[in-house]
């Protein structure tokens, strides 16, 4: 009972330690949020373009595995 205890304690300190800010020093502007925005939707297109290719190499694959 007592490892258990001590277990959780531990847990709940070093979770504390990771978690997340909630108070932030400095709002951003509006130039920050679209810079931050255009990133985002710059990521988004790498990421279905990306994806897109991967299942058209899979599909031609399984596609042409069938065939022989």
């Amino acid at each position: 009972m007592k490892k258990i205890i001590t277990y959780a304690l531990f847990f709940f300190m070093v979770t504390s330690c990771f978690s997340q800010q909630t108070n932030l020093s400095q709002s951003l502007t509006r130039q920050e949020y679209f810079k931050k925005s255009k990133n985002q939707k710059t990521a988004a297109k790498i990421l279905l373009a990306s994806g897109t290719i991967l299942i058209g190499i899979g599909l031609s694959n399984a596609l042409g595995e069938q065939s022989s």
